[in-house]
């Protein structure tokens, strides 16, 4: 099989950096700064797949952005970038 990430791991990075994504352009039209767009940007993406763990039960368990802390890393980063580019532009 190799080392490719399986199908669901992709629909499942796609899933939480799009709303990342959405919570993040919500966040910056709302003018919140630099920081609460990152803590806006980061509940969001980690709320889904929280939600979807635990109604998976015991065997979803643990958390999958404490399996990979790179993905809600990743939108964190994005979001700070994009809230710095905004000011920036402004």
């Amino acid at each position: 099989m190799g080392a490719s990430p399986s199908w669901f791991a992709i629909l499942e990075f796609i899933g939480i950096v799009s709303l990342a994504v959405n919570a993040m352009i919500l966040a910056g039209e709302r003018n919140y700064s630099v920081l609460g767009v990152g803590l806006v940007t980061a509940a969001a993406a980690m709320s889904g797949s929280t939600l979807r763990d635990l109604l998976l039960g015991p065997a979803a368990q643990p958390f999958a952005w404490a399996i990979t802390p790179g993905v809600p890393l990743f939108c964190i980063l994005l979001a700070i970038g994009y809230a710095s580019v905004g000011r920036i532009a402004n």
